[in-house]
């Protein structure tokens, strides 16, 4: 990319000696390069008056570049519309005729670079005036056309799906889903409707129905959200309803089945009532009503008991508002806002009707990122959710537990990952226990092949992330792995043998789309607790990250 820094330094002595109003920017720009904007020039431009702002939105595919000049890829270039102008403008933090902060614009493009329907996104100055500055945004679309056409199969168990899903629907940015499902516990047909700036307000909007083949799913959310940093209110609801068959697994075998209907309805009002560019305090105060029932189908051995559950709860959080780049960290050649620093949610709700359970319910997590020097980054977190029924003096259904990971940066691809995790819960019904297998990152395993109060999971990773870019669509990545990890119940602590598992996997990852999926290929190989399991285990499944 062009530096801008020398016209902006000697701006005031240009436009002195030509007797100009303004100075005109050099029309280069890099659309791929990484940085968002030139922070040095726009320091220099900071509380100068944005006289005009363009947006210039660019194809998935360049067609200037000789790899990407194709039939093909000019064919997707033709069957994608591009974001709407309107709805890039309704992302952002700062309009015509505002000052410039440095802060808003961080804060905006960051968000912006976030939208799946965007990979790259660049802000420069295309004319600096004496009475302000000329801004063009320029911005490159993502593939969001996906057809959901995949099978694959994990923890021994096969899946698939077929249909449609556009997440910009006609350059709206909003998502719209047409998917059937298949795995090995039932079908469904998913109908989704998203917007996060619905009819292009602040307000998100959501609407899902799923037909499934024991029971049926919808859902609604309505919502002003804190939109960013500075957000003063926000507000909205959720209702949803789920009904269908639970089947609870242990061993690689079924061992007890019932029917299961959750209904939960919250309302809530939030206020930021401190905020700066390193952190913004949050509190929130709500309205939550969650209901469950069981009933008897084919292989129940016994049924949950019922819960009503209505209480009404305050809530404070922090939120930090310092952010580090990485590449090559849950992407291959992507790059990552992570927030540093800690940031927390606290959440007590009391029961105060005469209805349901007389409850009181805390539910908090804490997060920390820490930078420890450019080649160790470290990441921990823990949660709690306590529930106290004051009818049964009980803290049943309670769980708390911690987690952690650790990142060496040998090199620019070379990368060292460990990840450990401990969760803890307090007399859990069935379906709240925590399980360990192939679905919980215990790889070689069946799904569920553990289950209890009790859980414990160490991943050791040594990561590949190469250069390869197939067709300039497909990015090619590596890892060996080592899982160790077990769950058991306490009072049955001894029936529960440590697991271990070894192995191999390729990670290939889409780059035209801007929230990439994963598909990950795993070759495992149960190293402990090996009976009436294969010896190696062969998963393929399209993951959120490497």
């Amino acid at each position: 990319m062009v530096c801008l820094c020398a016209y902006a330094s000697a701006l005031a002595a240009e436009t002195a000696a030509s007797g100009e109003s303004c100075y005109t920017a050099d029309d280069v720009i890099e659309q791929n390069g990484a940085q968002r904007y030139d922070k040095t020039v726009f320091e220099m431009l900071q509380g100068k008056k944005i006289l005009s702002l363009s947006i210039t939105v660019n194809n998935i595919f360049n067609e200037d570049n000789p790899d990407e000049d194709t039939f093909l890829y000019r064919l997707a270039n033709r069957l994608q519309v591009n974001t709407r102008e309107k709805t890039i403008r309704k992302q952002l933090l700062f309009k015509q005729g505002d000052a410039i902060d440095l802060d808003l614009l961080d804060e905006s493009l960051r968000r912006l670079y976030q939208k799946e329907y965007l990979l790259a996104v660049q802000l420069r100055p295309t004319q600096i005036c004496a009475d302000g500055v000329h801004l063009n945004l320029v911005v490159r679309d993502a593939w969001t056309i996906e057809p959901r056409i995949s099978a694959g199969q994990s923890g021994g168990e096969t899946s698939s799906q077929i249909g449609l899903r556009d997440g910009n629907f006609l350059g709206s940015g909003a998502e719209l889903e047409l998917v059937y499902k298949s795995n090995q516990e039932r079908s469904q047909v998913d109908y989704k409707y998203r917007a996060e700036n619905f009819l292009h307000t602040r307000w998100l909007a959501e609407f899902y129905h799923a037909d499934l083949s024991d029971g049926e799913n919808n859902r609604v959310i309505i919502e002003r959200p804190f939109f960013s940093n500075n957000t003063r209110w926000a507000y909205g609801f959720k209702v949803e309803d789920l009904t269908q068959v639970d089947k609870i697994r242990h061993n690689n075998e079924v061992i007890n089945a019932f029917g299961h209907r959750v209904s939960r309805d919250e309302v809530y009002i939030g206020n930021a009532f401190s905020t700066n560019n390193q952190r913004t305090y949050r509190i929130r105060i709500g309205s939550t009503e969650l209901m469950r029932e069981f009933k008897e189908v084919e292989l129940t051995e016994h049924l949950p008991d019922a819960e009503l559950h209505q209480y009404n709860w305050i809530g404070l959080e922090r939120q930090s508002n310092v952010y580090k780049q990485y590449t090559n960290l849950n992407f291959i050649a992507r790059t990552e806002d992570i927030a540093m620093g800690h940031g927390f949610r606290l959440r007590y709700g009391s029961g105060l009707w005469g209805n349901g359970d007389q409850l009181k319910r805390l539910i908090g997590s804490y997060n920390k990122a820490v930078a420890l020097d450019d080649f160790h980054f470290l990441q921990f977190a823990t949660h709690i959710d306590i529930t106290y029924n004051s009818d049964t003096q009980s803290t049943a259904n309670s769980t708390w537990g911690l987690s952690s990971s650790y990142h060496h940066f040998i090199d620019r691809k070379n990368r060292w990952q460990v990840d450990a995790r401990w969760d803890k819960g307090n007399d859990l019904a069935q379906y709240r226990e925590l399980t360990l297998g192939e679905e919980s990152g215990m790889r070689g395993y069946p799904l569920s092949f553990q289950r209890g109060d009790n859980r414990y999971l160490m991943n050791i990773e040594r990561r590949y992330y190469s250069d390869l870019h197939w067709f300039n669509l497909i990015r090619v990545g590596a890892v060996a792995f080592m899982d160790i990890g077990r769950a058991w119940d306490s009072a049955t602590q001894s029936d529960a043998k440590l697991l271990a598992s070894t192995g191999i996997g390729l990670r290939f990852q889409t780059s035209k789309t801007g929230n990439p999926a994963v598909i990950q290929v795993n070759l495992s190989k149960p190293l402990v607790a090996t009976e009436g399991i294969d010896s190696y285990l062969l998963s393929v499944a399209v993951g959120a990250r490497f």
